[in-house]
């Protein structure tokens, strides 16, 4: 299953975050190093997700925040993802062969692959042949995505994916990109989605996310849709 999502934070933020999961009740594991230059704290969503902080130094990316973080230590993005296997030969082939990443780095049953060795694109396999299979509901993450640049690109990819004998779907169109779908060897959801064309193509981007926007065959259905929808609102005051 894919079991962890990490994000990356600078490596000197790490009592802060200690300091913000004691005062806001947060339970979570002692940091512990996992490659020479990552510490790394582990603590799940109210769902059971499995998150990480990952503290390191090679992250050059700016930070984003509210305002009630300080910029030097707020989230950069994602550092990487966590898929726990019986084995990692297969998907590790399939990573290799056919998605162009390399074998960056690998610690015991930890094996690191990126198609950029740069954080926020690290796709770490843990083998763990005791482990359960994960099925898909609440406290799990359904699939795991990988952007290409576009459609002629999306299609090469598709062309190895059933070379490789495993079972894709057709392109499809997601308006804001298009998409293929299959499953790697171990059972986890994969997606090669196109990087473009992008979210500004029904708003403004300095407008993004005020107004939901549906597929066109959904639009009939507006009204009762709209209705349904639980209002969504932070109070980034209360976080303090």
């Amino acid at each position: 299953m894919l079991n962890t999502t990490s994000f990356s934070v600078a490596a000197s933020s790490l009592d802060y975050w200690l300091s913000r999961f004691e005062k806001h009740g947060i339970t979570y594991k002692k940091p512990s190093a996992r490659f020479d230059d990552e510490m790394v704290v582990y603590f799940e969503d109210t769902d059971g997700v499995g998150l990480e902080l990952v503290f390191n130094d090679r992250d050059k990316r700016p930070g984003f925040t509210y305002g009630h973080i300080p910029p030097e230590h707020s989230i950069k993005g994602f550092y990487n993802v966590e898929i726990w296997e019986e084995g990692y030969e297969r998907t590790a082939g399939l990573l290799t062969e056919q998605l162009d990443h390399v074998l960056i780095s690998e610690k015991g049953n930890r094996f690191r692959f990126a198609a950029k060795n740069e954080p926020g694109n690290f796709v770490d396999i843990v083998c763990s042949p005791d482990s359960l299979k994960g099925l898909p509901g609440r406290g799990s993450v359904h699939h795991i995505a990988f952007a290409t640049p576009d459609k002629a690109t999306q299609e090469k990819v598709r062309i190895r994916i059933l070379q490789r004998m495993l079972n894709t779907t057709p392109i499809l169109d997601r308006n804001y990109f298009t998409s293929i779908y299959f499953r790697e060897p171990g059972g986890v959801l994969f997606e090669v989605a196109t990087s473009g064309p992008g979210f500004s193509v029904d708003e403004a981007p300095g407008h993004l996310g005020e107004s939901l926007k549906l597929p066109p065959q959904f639009e009939p259905q507006r009204d009762s849709i709209e209705k349904a929808l639980t209002p969504i609102t932070l109070d980034i005051t209360k976080y303090d």
